[in-house]
């Protein structure tokens, strides 16, 4: 799509139009990119926060009669309860730009083989 735009550019002879689109949308994409570091850092540590004061787990133990009716075979302490409670949250909340954020903290823990019952665990292959 890029060749075809210089290219057209280059038959009609709007070449420094097409040009100076080319660096405008560079520098968008830049300043994009910048402004989502930005973001992205801010909402990993609210995330770090939240974990080491204990509000993860406060809003796990609060999520707790959803997550039992959701996901019955699953233990109180199981790991995976955590991160569950995380996205359900977030889905809530209609934060998805930190979704992303929330699987790469708890990677780790869904990245292991769970087997809850007959089934196995859907976050494996996150």
């Amino acid at each position: 799509m890029l060749l075809a735009g210089m290219l057209w550019g280059a038959c009609n002879g709007t070449w420094n139009e097409v040009t100076q689109a080319l660096l405008d949308s560079a520098k968008e994409s830049v300043s994009l990119g910048l402004t989502m570091l930005g973001i992205l850092s801010f909402w990993c540590g609210i995330m770090e926060i939240g974990s080491r004061a204990g509000l993860v787990r406060w809003l796990t133990g609060c999520m707790a009669p959803v997550l039992d009716f959701l996901f019955p075979e699953l233990e109180r302490d199981h790991p995976a309860r955590e991160p569950i409670a995380v996205n359900i949250i977030a889905n809530m909340l209609k934060v998805y730009k930190i979704l992303p954020i929330i699987r790469q903290f708890f990677f780790p823990i869904l990245s292991t083989k769970l087997v809850i019952g007959n089934c196995q665990n859907v976050f494996a292959n996150v």
